[in-house]
């Protein structure tokens, strides 16, 4: 498995603007400058990008817009769901050619798929491709098939290379670290909780909301490198206040009307999602405008 060295870093997980009921490359590649502007990663597949109601071949167009796109100064990351795909050693061969930097598998929310099945999915996947593989960990009552034991096998095997956390458990997560050592990555997916996870020697974040604020969110991790505490914590509770509001209501949802706004895109989303009413549209852009402020002097600082 290659390595790759910076994940301290922020992961944008892309919504997928839609128009007409196929996707809107255009308004995807606008989305994908704005994240190379601000030096945000790319994530595609994810749920806030509606993964779930893509197909093999729109999943592998994205990542290959993604990829013309960035031209490698970017890394891009790609979901791999084992409840939609059959072939999905295949298909991880398909996405790295296509141009994903890493791989990660999302384990079926079913305890019908046991361990023994996991641990084959994540072997078979590993063994096919030639990049870092990284496996999508959230609720143990959801995903019982997922032990801290398996996880530790998994990655002295050199079968995985980290994880995507959808909560922080700290104390299993200090535990993954002194155990594991630093190689072990272990990615915050959780906007809420980004700051808490950077505190903590988490080596970067995947944000929904870095598609309408990556500037801010890239800046949260650049203060506390620099140890700006003051606009660290300024930062952080526009960041936590944000993304309760986007929370409140489905984040792709929140986010492609804020998109929309903005002119990138038509807020379309797909079935079973709804697009928001004017009355939540109006919340949720007045819960976000101080975040977007926050992007846009940024913006200005950096130029």
């Amino acid at each position: 498995m290659s390595v790759l060295l910076d994940y301290n870093r922020v992961y944008t997980a892309l919504v997928t603007p839609f128009r007409d009921g196929r996707i809107d490359e255009e308004a995807f590649q606008i989305l994908c400058d704005k994240q190379l502007e601000a030096r945000t990663d790319l994530v595609i597949g994810s749920d806030i990008g509606e993964g779930l109601s893509l197909g093999e071949s729109e999943l592998l167009r994205l990542v290959e817009i993604a990829n013309d796109t960035s031209r490698r100064r970017s890394l891009v990351l790609a979901y791999l769901d084992f409840s939609m795909h059959r072939q999905t050693d295949d298909l991880a061969q398909l996405l790295i050619r296509g141009g994903a930097d890493a791989l990660i598998c999302r384990l079926p929310h079913s305890s019908s798929f046991g361990p023994e099945e996991a641990q084959s999915c994540i072997r078979r996947v590993s063994h096919a491709i030639d990049r870092p593989v990284f496996v999508e960990h959230g609720d143990a009552l959801l995903r019982p098939h997922i032990s801290e034991d398996m996880i530790e096998s998994l990655f002295r095997s050199d079968l995985i290379y980290g994880l995507v956390l959808n909560h922080l458990d700290p104390i299993r997560f200090s535990r993954r670290q002194s155990i594991l050592g630093e190689t072990f990555v272990q990615l915050i997916a959780d906007d809420r909780l980004a700051a808490c996870h950077i505190a903590a020697g988490g080596q970067g974040w995947i944000s929904p909301i870095g598609n309408v604020a990556p500037r801010a969110c890239a800046q949260l991790v650049s203060t506390w490198n620099l140890s700006d505490v003051g606009q660290f914590r300024t930062i952080r509770d526009v960041l936590i206040s944000s993304s309760c509001a986007l929370n409140a209501v489905h984040p792709s949802v929140g986010l492609k009307a804020i998109l929309k706004k903005s002119g990138i895109a038509d807020g379309s989303v797909r079935a079973p999602l709804r697009c928001l009413h004017q009355t939540a549209e109006s919340t949720l852009l007045h819960a976000v405008a101080a975040l977007q402020n926050l992007d846009r002097a940024a913006r200005r600082g950096r130029d």
